[in-house]
């Protein structure tokens, strides 16, 4: 590290310390300042392959709710058997390649097993 590095370094240490705060600073050498325990990092969690169902059950699903939607209109689909982050993935792809991109807004509330859908366009 530089001199004026560790100036620099020197300078919001003090800070810090004289605010109370806890901290840890570890400088590229390695060398610790504070004493905050730090954790590792949580490792990421594992992607799991969505569910897969015969072809044209998700969209003979999901296409009844898209009827007639003008833009501004919001419905909440309730998935019952489905996943709801296959219904929003296949609602999103559907509205995309049927009425451009941009045309509709997918929310998947994965507590409730629910998609909220807001057409921004027209659907018709």
């Amino acid at each position: 590290m530089l001199e004026v590095q560790e100036n620099k370094l020197k300078q919001a240490i003090d800070i810090l310390e004289l605010l109370g705060l806890e901290f840890k600073v570890i400088r590229p050498d390695g060398f610790e300042y504070g004493k905050l325990e730090v954790k590792p990092p949580k490792p990421a969690p594992k992607i799991t392959k969505l569910p897969q169902y015969p072809r044209g059950k998700v969209r003979s699903f999901f296409l009844p709710f898209l009827e007639n939607m003008d833009a501004g209109d919001a419905k909440v689909i309730d998935c019952k058997s489905y996943d709801s982050r296959v219904i929003s993935r296949d609602i999103s792809s559907y509205s995309v390649n049927t009425f451009g991109p941009g045309s509709i807004s997918c929310y998947t509330d994965r507590d409730q097993n629910k998609v909220q859908i807001l057409a921004l366009k027209p659907l018709k």
